[in-house]
Protein backbone atom coordinates (compact mmCIF):
# COMPACT_ATOMS: atom_id res chain seq x y z
CA UNK A 1 0.00 0.00 0.00
CA UNK A 2 1.46 3.34 -0.86
CA UNK A 3 2.72 5.67 1.87
CA UNK A 4 0.53 8.72 0.52
CA UNK A 5 -2.98 8.83 0.43
CA UNK A 6 -4.17 9.89 -3.02
CA UNK A 7 -5.67 13.03 -1.77
CA UNK A 8 -2.24 14.33 0.04
CA UNK A 9 0.66 13.22 -2.31
CA UNK A 10 3.99 15.73 -3.03
CA UNK A 11 4.89 16.01 -6.66
CA UNK A 12 7.82 14.94 -7.64
CA UNK A 13 10.02 15.05 -11.00
CA UNK A 14 13.01 12.67 -11.85
CA UNK A 15 15.48 14.76 -13.04
CA UNK A 16 18.26 13.08 -15.22
CA UNK A 17 21.85 14.48 -15.64
CA UNK A 18 23.01 13.44 -18.98
CA UNK A 19 22.58 9.76 -20.29
CA UNK A 20 20.74 7.63 -17.90
CA UNK A 21 19.40 4.45 -19.29
CA UNK A 22 15.86 3.53 -19.87
CA UNK A 23 16.41 0.59 -17.12
CA UNK A 24 17.55 3.18 -14.14
CA UNK A 25 14.18 5.67 -15.17
CA UNK A 26 11.76 3.27 -15.58
CA UNK A 27 12.91 1.62 -11.93
CA UNK A 28 12.80 4.84 -9.91
CA UNK A 29 9.71 5.96 -11.47
CA UNK A 30 8.32 2.39 -10.42
CA UNK A 31 9.64 2.87 -6.96
CA UNK A 32 8.43 6.42 -7.10
CA UNK A 33 4.66 5.07 -7.92
CA UNK A 34 4.40 1.47 -5.56
CA UNK A 35 6.03 2.74 -2.33
CA UNK A 36 5.21 6.70 -2.36
CA UNK A 37 1.61 6.81 -4.50
CA UNK A 38 4.02 9.43 -6.80
CA UNK A 39 3.38 9.64 -10.28
CA UNK A 40 6.73 11.26 -11.25
CA UNK A 41 7.61 12.97 -14.42
CA UNK A 42 10.82 12.88 -15.91
CA UNK A 43 12.77 15.77 -16.91
CA UNK A 44 16.19 16.42 -18.53
CA UNK A 45 18.82 18.21 -16.83
CA UNK A 46 22.19 19.28 -18.17
CA UNK A 47 25.33 17.25 -18.83
CA UNK A 48 27.24 17.07 -15.29
CA UNK A 49 30.04 18.31 -17.51
CA UNK A 50 28.03 21.11 -18.04
CA UNK A 51 27.30 21.95 -14.57
CA UNK A 52 31.36 22.23 -13.51
CA UNK A 53 34.13 20.08 -14.13
CA UNK A 54 34.90 16.89 -12.82
CA UNK A 55 37.97 16.39 -10.59
CA UNK A 56 40.70 13.97 -9.74
CA UNK A 57 40.08 12.05 -6.68
CA UNK A 58 42.69 11.74 -4.12
CA UNK A 59 42.29 8.33 -3.48
CA UNK A 60 42.01 7.40 -7.26
CA UNK A 61 42.21 8.32 -10.84
CA UNK A 62 38.67 9.11 -11.23
CA UNK A 63 37.31 11.95 -12.25
CA UNK A 64 34.52 12.80 -10.20
CA UNK A 65 32.04 15.39 -9.57
CA UNK A 66 30.76 17.75 -6.65
CA UNK A 67 27.57 16.78 -5.45
CA UNK A 68 26.49 20.33 -4.72
CA UNK A 69 26.38 21.78 -7.79
CA UNK A 70 24.59 18.91 -9.41
CA UNK A 71 22.31 18.90 -6.63
CA UNK A 72 21.71 22.93 -7.81
CA UNK A 73 21.46 21.68 -11.34
CA UNK A 74 18.84 18.85 -10.24
CA UNK A 75 16.95 21.85 -8.17
CA UNK A 76 17.22 24.34 -10.86
CA UNK A 77 15.13 21.44 -13.62
CA UNK A 78 13.03 20.60 -11.08
CA UNK A 79 9.38 22.25 -11.02
CA UNK A 80 7.65 19.63 -8.74
CA UNK A 81 7.70 19.77 -4.68
CA UNK A 82 10.84 17.13 -4.65
CA UNK A 83 13.37 16.03 -6.91
CA UNK A 84 15.16 13.02 -7.45
CA UNK A 85 18.26 13.08 -9.83
CA UNK A 86 19.46 10.30 -11.32
CA UNK A 87 23.00 10.12 -13.13
CA UNK A 88 26.08 7.62 -14.47
CA UNK A 89 28.60 10.20 -13.36
CA UNK A 90 30.84 9.57 -10.43
CA UNK A 91 30.18 12.21 -7.92
CA UNK A 92 31.61 12.87 -4.36
CA UNK A 93 31.13 14.73 -1.46
CA UNK A 94 32.67 16.53 1.86
CA UNK A 95 35.78 13.79 1.19
CA UNK A 96 33.83 11.02 0.47
CA UNK A 97 34.28 9.47 -2.96
CA UNK A 98 31.70 7.08 -5.69
CA UNK A 99 28.81 7.89 -3.94
CA UNK A 100 25.83 5.97 -4.45
CA UNK A 101 23.33 9.11 -3.42
CA UNK A 102 23.28 11.82 -1.52
CA UNK A 103 20.25 13.75 -0.14
CA UNK A 104 19.74 16.24 2.73
CA UNK A 105 17.26 15.43 5.58
CA UNK A 106 14.38 17.67 4.71
CA UNK A 107 15.73 19.31 1.37
CA UNK A 108 14.15 19.31 -1.69
CA UNK A 109 16.58 17.75 -3.86
CA UNK A 110 18.12 14.45 -4.07
CA UNK A 111 20.54 12.36 -6.48
CA UNK A 112 21.56 8.88 -7.33
CA UNK A 113 24.53 7.79 -9.58
CA UNK A 114 24.78 4.54 -11.26
CA UNK A 115 28.54 4.94 -11.65
CA UNK A 116 28.80 2.15 -9.17
CA UNK A 117 26.61 -0.13 -10.84
CA UNK A 118 27.06 -2.95 -13.15
CA UNK A 119 23.55 -3.02 -15.47
CA UNK A 120 24.33 -6.64 -16.39
CA UNK A 121 24.31 -8.04 -12.81
CA UNK A 122 20.58 -8.98 -11.36
CA UNK A 123 20.75 -6.42 -8.28
CA UNK A 124 20.88 -3.45 -10.71
CA UNK A 125 17.53 -2.33 -10.18
CA UNK A 126 17.03 -3.61 -6.52
CA UNK A 127 20.01 -1.43 -6.31
CA UNK A 128 18.67 1.88 -7.69
CA UNK A 129 15.19 0.75 -6.04
CA UNK A 130 16.84 1.01 -2.14
CA UNK A 131 18.52 4.32 -3.22
CA UNK A 132 15.42 5.87 -4.63
CA UNK A 133 13.90 4.63 -1.44
CA UNK A 134 16.02 6.11 0.83
CA UNK A 135 16.92 9.41 -0.44
CA UNK A 136 13.09 10.29 -0.71
CA UNK A 137 12.84 9.00 2.71
CA UNK A 138 15.80 11.69 3.62
CA UNK A 139 14.05 14.05 1.34
CA UNK A 140 10.87 14.02 3.37
CA UNK A 141 12.66 14.28 6.57
CA UNK A 142 13.91 10.70 7.68
CA UNK A 143 17.64 11.49 9.82
CA UNK A 144 17.91 7.95 11.17
CA UNK A 145 20.14 5.61 10.32
CA UNK A 146 19.72 1.87 11.71
CA UNK A 147 19.68 -2.03 10.62
CA UNK A 148 16.74 -3.24 8.97
CA UNK A 149 15.80 -0.49 7.03
CA UNK A 150 16.43 0.86 3.71
CA UNK A 151 18.00 3.65 5.60
CA UNK A 152 20.70 2.15 6.83
CA UNK A 153 24.42 3.42 6.19
CA UNK A 154 26.35 1.60 3.17
CA UNK A 155 30.04 1.92 2.54
CA UNK A 156 30.09 -0.65 -0.23
CA UNK A 157 28.33 -2.56 -2.74
CA UNK A 158 27.68 -5.12 -0.74
CA UNK A 159 26.94 -4.07 2.07
CA UNK A 160 24.07 -2.29 0.18
CA UNK A 161 23.06 -5.67 -1.40
CA UNK A 162 22.68 -6.25 2.38
CA UNK A 163 20.59 -3.60 3.13
CA UNK A 164 16.87 -4.15 3.83
CA UNK A 165 14.71 -3.59 0.73
CA UNK A 166 11.95 -1.14 2.57
CA UNK A 167 11.12 1.35 5.69
CA UNK A 168 11.23 -0.62 8.73
CA UNK A 169 8.68 -0.54 10.83
CA UNK A 170 9.32 2.87 12.89
CA UNK A 171 10.33 4.78 9.82
CA UNK A 172 7.16 3.64 7.84
CA UNK A 173 5.51 4.85 11.27
CA UNK A 174 6.77 8.20 11.22
CA UNK A 175 5.63 8.64 7.35
CA UNK A 176 2.21 7.44 7.84
CA UNK A 177 1.07 8.27 11.58
CA UNK A 178 -0.98 11.77 10.98
CA UNK A 179 0.90 13.28 13.81
CA UNK A 180 4.15 12.58 12.06
CA UNK A 181 3.94 12.11 8.53
CA UNK A 182 4.90 14.79 5.99
CA UNK A 183 3.19 17.51 5.00
CA UNK A 184 3.20 20.97 3.17
CA UNK A 185 4.52 22.96 2.63
CA UNK A 186 7.97 21.44 3.88
CA UNK A 187 7.05 17.55 3.22
CA UNK A 188 8.90 16.50 6.43
CA UNK A 189 8.09 14.31 8.79
CA UNK A 190 7.43 16.69 12.08
CA UNK A 191 9.92 15.38 13.95
CA UNK A 192 12.79 16.15 12.08
CA UNK A 193 15.71 18.61 12.50
CA UNK A 194 15.75 19.75 8.96
CA UNK A 195 17.28 23.27 9.85
CA UNK A 196 20.33 21.71 9.89
CA UNK A 197 22.47 20.69 7.46
CA UNK A 198 22.38 17.11 7.82
CA UNK A 199 23.07 15.50 4.21
CA UNK A 200 23.18 11.86 4.03
CA UNK A 201 25.87 9.85 1.62
CA UNK A 202 26.12 6.36 0.70
CA UNK A 203 30.07 5.54 -0.87
CA UNK A 204 31.43 2.34 -2.65
CA UNK A 205 34.50 2.61 -0.35
CA UNK A 206 35.85 4.05 3.17
CA UNK A 207 37.96 6.84 3.24
CA UNK A 208 40.46 7.57 5.87
CA UNK A 209 38.53 10.07 8.69
CA UNK A 210 41.28 11.93 8.15
CA UNK A 211 40.90 12.50 4.84
CA UNK A 212 38.13 14.92 5.12
CA UNK A 213 40.57 17.10 6.93
CA UNK A 214 39.23 19.28 10.19
CA UNK A 215 37.24 21.68 11.56
CA UNK A 216 37.58 24.36 14.07
CA UNK A 217 34.83 25.81 15.95
CA UNK A 218 34.85 29.68 16.51
CA UNK A 219 35.00 31.09 19.52
CA UNK A 220 32.47 33.44 21.34
CA UNK A 221 33.42 36.34 20.53
CA UNK A 222 33.57 35.33 16.89
CA UNK A 223 29.85 33.99 16.65
CA UNK A 224 29.08 37.32 18.56
CA UNK A 225 30.59 39.99 15.77
CA UNK A 226 29.18 37.65 12.77
CA UNK A 227 25.88 37.12 14.32
CA UNK A 228 25.27 40.73 15.45
CA UNK A 229 24.54 42.30 12.27
CA UNK A 230 21.65 40.20 12.07
CA UNK A 231 19.95 41.37 14.62
CA UNK A 232 17.92 43.75 12.70
CA UNK A 233 16.98 41.24 10.45
CA UNK A 234 15.80 39.64 13.62
CA UNK A 235 12.85 41.85 13.94
CA UNK A 236 12.16 42.51 10.66
CA UNK A 237 11.77 38.60 10.24
CA UNK A 238 9.27 39.12 13.31
CA UNK A 239 7.49 41.43 11.90
CA UNK A 240 6.58 39.11 8.77
CA UNK A 241 5.62 36.29 10.84
CA UNK A 242 1.84 36.77 9.97
CA UNK A 243 3.25 37.04 6.15
CA UNK A 244 4.25 33.62 6.63
CA UNK A 245 1.60 31.77 8.22
CA UNK A 246 -0.20 33.05 4.96
CA UNK A 247 2.26 31.14 3.11
CA UNK A 248 1.94 28.39 4.99
CA UNK A 249 -2.19 27.58 4.93
CA UNK A 250 -1.95 28.99 1.05
CA UNK A 251 0.91 26.12 0.61
CA UNK A 252 -1.47 23.62 2.45
CA UNK A 253 -4.63 24.28 -0.17
CA UNK A 254 -1.98 24.33 -3.18
CA UNK A 255 -1.70 20.89 -1.98
CA UNK A 256 -4.97 19.85 -2.80
CA UNK A 257 -5.10 20.81 -6.26
CA UNK A 258 -4.54 17.99 -9.12
CA UNK A 259 -0.86 17.46 -9.99
CA UNK A 260 -1.20 18.74 -13.26
CA UNK A 261 -2.32 22.23 -11.68
CA UNK A 262 0.04 22.37 -9.31
CA UNK A 263 2.88 22.14 -11.72
CA UNK A 264 1.41 24.81 -13.76
CA UNK A 265 1.96 27.06 -11.01
CA UNK A 266 5.12 26.27 -10.26
CA UNK A 267 6.17 26.53 -13.50
CA UNK A 268 4.92 30.01 -13.20
CA UNK A 269 6.42 31.07 -9.93
CA UNK A 270 10.03 29.58 -11.29
CA UNK A 271 9.61 32.43 -14.68
CA UNK A 272 8.58 35.00 -12.20
CA UNK A 273 11.67 34.31 -9.79
CA UNK A 274 14.14 34.39 -12.52
CA UNK A 275 12.93 37.53 -14.24
CA UNK A 276 12.42 39.01 -10.61
CA UNK A 277 15.97 38.91 -10.20
CA UNK A 278 17.20 39.31 -13.65
CA UNK A 279 15.62 42.96 -13.44
CA UNK A 280 16.97 43.21 -9.57
CA UNK A 281 20.52 42.46 -11.09
CA UNK A 282 19.92 44.91 -13.87
CA UNK A 283 18.83 47.31 -11.43
CA UNK A 284 21.70 47.35 -8.80
CA UNK A 285 23.85 47.04 -11.78
CA UNK A 286 22.43 50.58 -12.85
CA UNK A 287 22.18 52.11 -9.88
CA UNK A 288 26.05 51.08 -9.22
CA UNK A 289 27.10 52.64 -12.67
CA UNK A 290 25.43 56.01 -11.81
CA UNK A 291 26.83 56.32 -8.28
CA UNK A 292 30.59 55.35 -9.51
CA UNK A 293 29.88 57.95 -12.33
CA UNK A 294 28.00 60.65 -9.74
CA UNK A 295 31.10 59.85 -7.53
CA UNK A 296 33.74 60.68 -9.99
CA UNK A 297 32.57 63.61 -11.30
CA UNK A 298 32.49 64.84 -8.07
CA UNK A 299 36.19 64.01 -6.72
CA UNK A 300 37.75 65.16 -9.80
CA UNK A 301 35.41 67.56 -11.29
CA UNK A 302 35.25 66.51 -14.96
CA UNK A 303 33.85 63.47 -16.72
CA UNK A 304 35.73 60.24 -17.04
CA UNK A 305 37.27 58.84 -20.73
CA UNK A 306 35.99 55.69 -22.40
CA UNK A 307 38.15 53.26 -20.70
CA UNK A 308 37.25 54.37 -17.29
CA UNK A 309 33.47 54.11 -18.04
CA UNK A 310 34.34 50.82 -19.50
CA UNK A 311 35.83 49.73 -16.20
CA UNK A 312 32.94 51.35 -13.78
CA UNK A 313 30.63 49.41 -16.42
CA UNK A 314 32.83 45.92 -15.55
CA UNK A 315 32.69 46.67 -11.72
CA UNK A 316 28.76 47.70 -12.18
CA UNK A 317 27.84 44.42 -13.93
CA UNK A 318 29.86 42.92 -11.21
CA UNK A 319 28.35 44.17 -8.15
CA UNK A 320 25.12 43.83 -9.78
CA UNK A 321 25.10 39.74 -10.10
CA UNK A 322 26.99 39.35 -6.32
CA UNK A 323 23.77 41.94 -5.23
CA UNK A 324 20.99 39.83 -5.98
CA UNK A 325 22.87 36.47 -5.06
CA UNK A 326 22.77 38.31 -1.52
CA UNK A 327 19.31 39.46 -1.76
CA UNK A 328 18.47 35.89 -2.93
CA UNK A 329 20.29 34.78 0.09
CA UNK A 330 18.55 36.96 2.09
CA UNK A 331 15.08 36.19 0.76
CA UNK A 332 15.39 32.60 1.01
CA UNK A 333 17.10 32.68 4.79
CA UNK A 334 14.51 34.63 6.01
CA UNK A 335 11.68 32.94 4.05
CA UNK A 336 12.64 29.22 4.62
CA UNK A 337 12.86 30.37 8.70
CA UNK A 338 9.93 32.14 8.67
CA UNK A 339 8.28 29.75 7.31
CA UNK A 340 9.38 26.57 9.36
CA UNK A 341 9.12 28.88 12.72
CA UNK A 342 5.56 28.85 11.75
CA UNK A 343 4.33 25.55 11.72
CA UNK A 344 2.58 24.36 14.72
CA UNK A 345 1.64 20.73 15.15
CA UNK A 346 -1.36 21.33 13.96
CA UNK A 347 -0.83 22.80 10.45
CA UNK A 348 1.49 19.26 9.92
CA UNK A 349 -0.92 16.91 10.56
CA UNK A 350 -3.03 15.41 7.87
Amino acid sequence: MPIFPPERRPTVDIVTLGDVSGTTISTARQTLEGTFGIVARRRRGPDPDRVCDPEPSPYTDEELFESAPLLDAIADANEADLAIGLTAAGIRHDGQDRLFGLGEVGGTSAVVSTYCFDEAEESFTERIEKQVHKQMGRLLGLDTTHGGCVLERASFLGALDETDSGFCTECRARLTDPETAPAPPLWVVSDSPVLAENFDADVEESNDASAAGSRTDDSGLELSLRTLPLVPIGFVAMALSPFARGVSRFAAWESTLPPETRRVLHGGYRIGRFWTFAALFVALAVLTLYAELSLYARVLGTSPGAAIVWGMIVVAIGLGFYGQLLVRSMVAGAYEGLLRGSQSPETRRR
